[in-house]
Protein backbone atom coordinates (compact mmCIF):
# COMPACT_ATOMS: atom_id res chain seq x y z
CA UNK A 1 0.00 0.00 0.00
CA UNK A 2 1.48 3.48 -0.78
CA UNK A 3 1.30 6.44 1.58
CA UNK A 4 0.08 9.54 0.44
CA UNK A 5 2.53 12.59 1.01
CA UNK A 6 2.12 14.89 3.42
CA UNK A 7 0.16 18.59 2.18
CA UNK A 8 3.69 20.02 2.95
CA UNK A 9 5.39 18.28 0.23
CA UNK A 10 2.84 18.89 -1.98
CA UNK A 11 3.38 22.81 -1.88
CA UNK A 12 6.93 22.92 -2.40
CA UNK A 13 7.51 24.46 -6.01
CA UNK A 14 6.77 27.46 -7.80
CA UNK A 15 3.78 29.88 -5.38
CA UNK A 16 0.28 28.93 -6.75
CA UNK A 17 -2.67 29.04 -5.31
CA UNK A 18 -4.68 26.08 -3.76
CA UNK A 19 -7.27 26.89 -6.42
CA UNK A 20 -5.24 25.88 -9.51
CA UNK A 21 -3.67 23.41 -7.52
CA UNK A 22 -7.17 21.58 -7.37
CA UNK A 23 -7.66 21.78 -10.92
CA UNK A 24 -3.99 20.69 -11.98
CA UNK A 25 -4.30 17.92 -9.94
CA UNK A 26 -1.58 16.79 -7.51
CA UNK A 27 -0.26 13.04 -8.91
CA UNK A 28 -2.42 10.98 -10.51
CA UNK A 29 -6.28 10.96 -10.51
CA UNK A 30 -9.00 12.26 -8.41
CA UNK A 31 -8.03 10.37 -5.10
CA UNK A 32 -4.76 13.14 -5.24
CA UNK A 33 -5.66 16.01 -6.17
CA UNK A 34 -5.53 19.22 -3.91
CA UNK A 35 -9.88 18.80 -2.85
CA UNK A 36 -8.59 15.15 -1.69
CA UNK A 37 -5.71 16.79 1.16
CA UNK A 38 -7.09 20.18 1.13
CA UNK A 39 -10.68 20.29 1.40
CA UNK A 40 -10.51 23.04 -1.17
CA UNK A 41 -12.63 22.58 -4.37
CA UNK A 42 -15.42 24.03 -6.38
CA UNK A 43 -17.96 23.21 -3.80
CA UNK A 44 -15.95 25.25 -1.21
CA UNK A 45 -15.65 28.14 -3.69
CA UNK A 46 -20.02 28.22 -4.36
CA UNK A 47 -20.46 28.37 -0.51
CA UNK A 48 -19.10 31.73 0.06
CA UNK A 49 -22.04 32.96 -2.84
CA UNK A 50 -24.86 30.42 -2.60
CA UNK A 51 -27.61 30.98 0.28
CA UNK A 52 -30.45 33.08 1.19
CA UNK A 53 -29.85 37.10 2.01
CA UNK A 54 -32.04 39.83 3.77
CA UNK A 55 -31.66 43.38 2.90
CA UNK A 56 -30.01 45.53 5.78
CA UNK A 57 -30.28 48.89 3.87
CA UNK A 58 -33.00 51.59 4.26
CA UNK A 59 -35.29 51.17 0.72
CA UNK A 60 -35.48 54.37 0.46
CA UNK A 61 -31.89 55.56 -0.01
CA UNK A 62 -31.39 57.94 -2.28
CA UNK A 63 -28.51 57.21 -3.75
CA UNK A 64 -30.50 53.36 -4.92
CA UNK A 65 -33.56 55.67 -5.81
CA UNK A 66 -30.82 57.73 -8.10
CA UNK A 67 -29.03 55.09 -9.57
CA UNK A 68 -32.82 53.19 -10.22
CA UNK A 69 -33.53 56.20 -12.30
CA UNK A 70 -30.57 56.28 -14.01
CA UNK A 71 -31.15 52.87 -15.05
CA UNK A 72 -34.48 53.77 -16.54
CA UNK A 73 -37.01 52.69 -14.25
CA UNK A 74 -40.36 54.22 -13.78
CA UNK A 75 -41.26 56.82 -11.41
CA UNK A 76 -43.80 54.24 -10.23
CA UNK A 77 -41.59 51.17 -10.28
CA UNK A 78 -39.31 53.21 -7.90
CA UNK A 79 -41.96 54.56 -5.72
CA UNK A 80 -43.48 51.44 -5.12
CA UNK A 81 -39.71 49.46 -4.11
CA UNK A 82 -39.04 52.07 -2.01
CA UNK A 83 -41.76 50.55 0.33
CA UNK A 84 -40.07 47.10 0.06
CA UNK A 85 -37.22 45.15 1.80
CA UNK A 86 -36.33 41.99 -0.92
CA UNK A 87 -35.09 39.19 0.01
CA UNK A 88 -32.70 37.10 -2.48
CA UNK A 89 -31.77 33.32 -2.70
CA UNK A 90 -28.46 32.36 -4.74
CA UNK A 91 -28.00 28.80 -5.44
CA UNK A 92 -25.97 26.89 -7.86
CA UNK A 93 -26.38 22.99 -9.28
CA UNK A 94 -24.13 21.41 -12.36
CA UNK A 95 -22.94 24.97 -14.00
CA UNK A 96 -26.35 26.42 -13.83
CA UNK A 97 -27.44 29.47 -11.36
CA UNK A 98 -30.12 30.98 -9.93
CA UNK A 99 -30.70 33.93 -8.47
CA UNK A 100 -34.52 34.52 -7.06
CA UNK A 101 -35.37 38.37 -5.77
CA UNK A 102 -38.24 37.81 -3.07
CA UNK A 103 -40.38 40.54 -2.11
CA UNK A 104 -44.12 41.92 -1.14
CA UNK A 105 -44.42 43.06 -4.88
CA UNK A 106 -42.78 40.66 -7.02
CA UNK A 107 -40.87 37.44 -7.46
CA UNK A 108 -38.37 37.44 -10.13
CA UNK A 109 -35.62 34.71 -10.93
CA UNK A 110 -32.30 34.40 -13.09
CA UNK A 111 -31.31 31.43 -14.46
CA UNK A 112 -28.00 31.77 -16.03
CA UNK A 113 -24.66 29.98 -16.92
CA UNK A 114 -21.52 32.18 -15.84
CA UNK A 115 -20.04 34.74 -18.86
CA UNK A 116 -23.18 33.61 -21.38
CA UNK A 117 -25.90 36.25 -22.14
CA UNK A 118 -29.48 35.86 -21.01
CA UNK A 119 -32.63 37.75 -20.56
CA UNK A 120 -33.82 38.84 -17.55
CA UNK A 121 -36.87 40.92 -16.00
CA UNK A 122 -35.56 44.33 -14.26
CA UNK A 123 -38.30 46.29 -12.69
CA UNK A 124 -41.23 45.30 -15.09
CA UNK A 125 -38.84 45.32 -18.27
CA UNK A 126 -36.54 42.97 -20.70
CA UNK A 127 -32.98 42.95 -20.21
CA UNK A 128 -30.12 41.35 -21.84
CA UNK A 129 -27.97 40.27 -18.82
CA UNK A 130 -24.47 38.61 -18.49
CA UNK A 131 -23.49 37.03 -15.18
CA UNK A 132 -20.24 36.15 -14.16
CA UNK A 133 -19.05 34.44 -11.40
CA UNK A 134 -15.15 35.90 -10.45
CA UNK A 135 -13.37 34.09 -7.77
CA UNK A 136 -14.71 32.46 -4.49
CA UNK A 137 -17.04 35.56 -4.12
CA UNK A 138 -17.87 37.61 -6.45
CA UNK A 139 -21.05 37.99 -9.21
CA UNK A 140 -20.92 40.26 -11.82
CA UNK A 141 -24.37 41.06 -13.60
CA UNK A 142 -23.82 43.64 -16.91
CA UNK A 143 -27.10 44.00 -18.28
CA UNK A 144 -28.98 46.44 -20.36
CA UNK A 145 -32.63 47.52 -20.04
CA UNK A 146 -34.81 50.16 -21.51
CA UNK A 147 -31.65 51.19 -23.99
CA UNK A 148 -29.09 51.53 -20.41
CA UNK A 149 -26.18 49.49 -19.48
CA UNK A 150 -25.95 48.95 -15.93
CA UNK A 151 -24.02 46.70 -13.77
CA UNK A 152 -24.18 45.61 -10.08
CA UNK A 153 -21.35 43.70 -8.31
CA UNK A 154 -22.31 41.58 -5.82
CA UNK A 155 -19.59 40.70 -2.71
CA UNK A 156 -20.01 37.84 -0.49
CA UNK A 157 -18.31 37.22 3.40
CA UNK A 158 -19.43 34.67 5.71
CA UNK A 159 -22.18 37.46 7.28
CA UNK A 160 -23.56 38.76 3.93
CA UNK A 161 -22.81 40.37 0.81
CA UNK A 162 -22.56 43.83 -0.58
CA UNK A 163 -23.77 44.94 -3.90
CA UNK A 164 -22.86 47.61 -5.27
CA UNK A 165 -25.35 49.37 -8.44
CA UNK A 166 -24.07 51.22 -10.50
CA UNK A 167 -25.45 52.96 -13.91
CA UNK A 168 -24.87 56.41 -16.20
CA UNK A 169 -22.63 57.63 -13.68
CA UNK A 170 -25.10 56.91 -10.23
CA UNK A 171 -23.78 54.17 -7.81
CA UNK A 172 -25.64 53.22 -4.73
CA UNK A 173 -24.56 50.34 -2.08
CA UNK A 174 -27.03 47.81 -0.43
CA UNK A 175 -25.77 45.71 2.15
CA UNK A 176 -27.92 42.42 2.79
CA UNK A 177 -27.32 39.86 5.96
CA UNK A 178 -26.95 36.06 5.28
CA UNK A 179 -30.12 34.28 6.54
CA UNK A 180 -28.92 30.69 5.57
Amino acid sequence: MQLRPPLRAQLVGPPRSLHARYWEGVGAGPSRSCFRYCGVGPVGWLSAIVGKYELLSDPKDKAYDAFLEAAGVSDAHREAFSMVSPSAEISSAGGQWSVRTLSELVNEEALFTSGAETTTRFFGTDAVSVFTVEGSNKLVHDFTAAGKASRTVSEFAADGMTVTLSSQGKTAVRKYKRVA
